[in-house]
């Protein structure tokens, strides 16, 4: 029952209290003596106040907000266009009919490749050759091989990279492809194909031989002929067409021939088990060219006067056997040498003309030279 009447006594006191403020705001002459009635007023709010406990609210600190984090940027794509053209092909070229070139096994070749710049971006150390798989072994310390200096739009570039051709024998496809910086593929691979060749077989010697040098003489000249043999037991050799018990020879062995007409060697091999073996081999004669007067001249050269002479100077190219020196028709000197001089002088006055005849196993050659005598 207790706090009731506290409760009662406490309402009355609030409404006490409003009422006053209310008077009060209403009516706002202040008492000029400061009675005791506010001072009641106030100790009873200030009572209240101090009274009644406010209790302090609880603060809890919002939770951290996390700040984006911007995106890395946004590589944009290059406005050039890349672009490859093969100009020429620098070595092991494919032949006629596309054929493809042979190597022997094992061998160490450099391939080539004259290219062109045919887009907008410029070539430089970013760019790498990759060889395209294979089981063709490249000679190169890298898997890939940079490109060197820059290559403008529209400049050329050599690529050269050293191969070992393999040692099987059959046909190899290989090659290269240039990637940008980004990795891509520039143009079309640079191909390179070939054959390596089979090893050459053993093959028996053969049991006789007929060899010849040289094969072609000219008419006078001479030519050795040799010839060998193994498990012959008797050789002849002759002019084909002649006796051949007439001429034996030695087994092995050679001999000097001068035909004056292409001719025709055979050579008969008795072998040990009674087998014959014939070999032929042909000399064959060249024909002659006539002989060349290179010069001819008068010294002086057209016009002498009375009792003056004049040199006649010759030099032939050719085979030669006698050069002729006429006047007028007339037979006037001879001689075997291909380079010479004779001279003349006229007795009389007027016009004289010199021939040079030369005449050699290919034929006979003039020339002519007029002089004046005044």
């Amino acid at each position: 029952m207790r706090w009731i009447f506290f409760m009662l006594v406490i309402i009355l006191v609030a409404g006490f209290v409003l009422s006053s403020c209310q008077n009060f705001y209403q009516n706002p002459s202040p008492s000029p003596t400061g009675t005791g009635i506010d001072r009641k007023v106030l100790a009873v709010i200030t009572a209240t106040a101090t009274a009644t406990a406010i209790p302090t609210p609880t603060i809890t600190p919002p939770p951290p907000t996390l700040i984006p984090q911007e995106p890395p940027p946004t590589r944009l794509p290059t406005s050039c266009q890349d672009g490859l053209e093969l100009v020429l092909e620098l070595s092991l070229a494919p032949g006629p009919g596309a054929s493809l070139p042979v190597l022997p096994p094992g061998s160490e070749i450099e391939k080539g490749w004259r290219l062109r710049n045919s887009g907008t971006c410029t070539w430089d150390s970013a760019y790498l050759f990759a060889p395209e798989e294979s089981n063709v072994v490249w000679a190169v310390n890298s898997q890939l091989v940079p490109l060197t200096g820059q290559v403008q739009a529209g400049e050329m570039y050599d690529f050269w990279v050293k191969l070992t051709a393999p040692r099987v024998p059959g046909s190899y496809q290989a090659g290269w492809s240039l990637h940008n910086s980004q990795g891509e593929a520039v143009g079309l691979p640079l191909t390179v194909g070939f054959e390596i060749a089979a090893l050459p077989t053993e093959t028996a010697q053969p049991k006789v031989s007929l060899a010849a040098s040289p094969l072609e003489i000219l008419r006078g000249e001479d030519a050795i002929i040799s010839w060998s043999t193994t498990e012959a037991k008797a050789a002849y050799f002759y002019p084909f067409g002649q006796t051949w018990w007439q001429h034996p020879v030695e087994v092995n062995g050679s001999i000097l021939v001068e035909p004056d007409q292409t001719t025709t060697y055979e050579l008969r091999a008795v072998m040990g088990d009674d087998s014959i073996e014939f070999r032929r081999i042909t000399i064959v004669i060249k024909p002659f060219d006539a002989p060349k007067i290179v010069t001819f001249r008068l010294e002086p050269a057209s016009v002498i006067d009375q009792g003056q002479c004049v040199d006649l100077v010759w030099r032939i190219n050719g085979r030669v056997n006698t050069v002729k020196v006429f006047r007028d028709g007339n037979f006037f000197v001879e001689s075997e040498k291909e380079v010479g001089s004779t001279w003349d002088c006229p007795a009389n006055t007027g016009f004289y003309t010199y021939t040079l005849q030369v005449s050699g196993p290919g034929g006979t050659t003039e020339s002519n030279r007029q002089l004046e005598v005044r």
